[in-house]
């Protein structure tokens, strides 16, 4: 009778495979059969037949010796010669210091890579809406299914690559650096949580070779453009939302998004659009609409101004300037990715084959840097860039407001000129 479990009964069998696949329980009782040559390999034989194998070891915790039991597999899964060969295995690895049995709860408890993904989402810094669904996205496809059942702590680098690779061979490299990005996201989080050790994601290397946009629209393109927003096929929000993102300078989800209590004097001297950043409310940190946290003073140009008053106008009584379609987004407003879409249509009626909304933005810093020498701070400050310095970080929060509203008067007063310019007809793409 073995001394590890008073109901159990054991025998010592030979290293042959026949009397091991005889091996049966003893007066209908679990029976114990230990291997002659192979120390700490058990075949377990139930009273119902089943057998599986298990193999004993003994660890030091403290000064206490203590025996541990761990399931190799089932005889059916596993030979006489395999079994042999996962028990000498383990014999190796917890002389250096392994103790399986102990890792393996340890793992049961730990919190899992998608249970910390939701904790991150939850409780870490904050991101704008859109990263955030995109985040997910990249997750729900292809993380979780592979790692996301794995204690957060037992991800491996390798893993990652081959997520990537998955993702790679689809000929999707950029997505691979992405997802790779938010993958990051979690660990950073679990990083400082101190829920994980290591992020398995640094110093993996970039897939893609991104080649940031140089798109600079001419006069005579942003001619055909703004003209062609008249003829394109899209709602009359949606027209005012371009628009208002040509003239403004601001991101298509800034714009979209834009609530009625952030317009400011529309019919004062000094109308202003102000996004607010995040900020601390009683310890919490209230999430912003900002991408780079920080709030941004948006003083309207008269144009600009007649603009929003439109879309007030057809707004109706909800919060958002552009409330979205009944039913057509959890938001509530026009969603971002709308936009996108209406400007790939808009291609075909301008005849501009490569433009995006963002591209906006590079036009308004290039013309007025051009044509009329606005500084580099001051366009800073109509982008909403962070000034990278230790002062402009820390300590220089002046927001030029006079400067940055001669500019995009100056900016408005140029598209309208543009827009009345003479140009010949283009062709338009069917």
């Amino acid at each position: 009778m073995s001394n590890r479990d008073s109901n159990k009964q054991s025998k010592l069998l030979r290293p042959n495979a026949k009397a091991v696949a005889k091996a049966a329980a003893i007066n209908h009782r679990p029976t114990e059969y230990r291997i002659s040559g192979a120390r700490g390999l058990v075949l377990l034989v139930q009273a119902s037949g089943t057998k599986s194998w298990y193999f004993y070891y003994h660890v030091h915790v403290g000064k206490r010796r203590r025996l541990r039991k761990l399931k190799l597999g089932s005889f059916d899964e596993l030979m006489l010669g395999q079994a042999i060969d996962s028990a000498e295995k383990w014999r190796a690895e917890i002389k250096a210091g392994a103790d399986p049995v102990e890792d393996s709860k340890m793992r049961r408890g730990a919190v899992t890579f998608a249970e910390l993904a939701e904790e991150r989402f939850a409780k870490g810094d904050s991101i704008t809406a859109g990263t955030e669904k995109l985040y997910r996205d990249y997750l729900t496809r292809d993380v979780l299914p592979a790692i996301g059942d794995l204690p957060a702590e037992a991800v491996t680098a390798r893993q990652i690559i081959e997520i990537q690779d998955q993702i790679d061979a689809r000929g999707a490299k950029t997505t691979a650096d992405r997802t790779r990005a938010a993958i990051s996201s979690v660990f950073k989080y679990g990083l400082q949580r101190r829920i994980v050790q290591q992020n398995p994601c640094a110093g993996l290397a970039k897939r893609s070779d991104e080649i940031p946009r140089e798109r600079v629209l001419t006069r005579e393109e942003m001619h055909r453009f703004w003209h062609a927003i008249d003829e394109a096929s899209m709602s009359p929000a949606m027209r005012l939302i371009v628009r208002l993102a040509v003239l403004t300078g601001q991101r298509r989800g800034e714009v979209a998004g834009a609530r009625k209590d952030e317009l400011y004097d529309l019919d004062g001297d000094e109308p202003r659009w102000v996004i607010p950043g995040h900020r601390r409310f009683r310890g919490k940190v209230i999430a912003g609409r900002t991408k780079n946290r920080q709030k941004q003073v948006v003083p309207l140009s008269r144009t600009a101004v007649e603009l929003f008053q439109q879309a007030l106008e057809l707004a109706g009584d909800g919060e958002f300037v552009f409330p979205s379609p009944v039913g057509n987004s959890m938001m509530g407003h026009v969603r971002p990715d709308a936009v996108s879409k209406s400007i790939r249509r808009l291609r075909k009626q301008c005849g501009i084959e490569d433009v995006t909304i963002h591209d906006m933005r590079r036009v308004v810093a290039t013309t007025l840097a051009d044509e009329f020498d606005v500084s580099d701070r001051v366009i800073e400050r109509i982008l909403n860039h962070v000034d990278g310095s230790v002062t402009g970080r820390h300590y220089n929060h002046a927001k030029l407001l006079r400067q940055v509203r001669n500019a995009l008067e100056l900016w408005s007063n140029w598209i309208m000129e543009v827009v009345r310019d003479e140009m010949e007809p283009v062709a338009h793409t069917t």
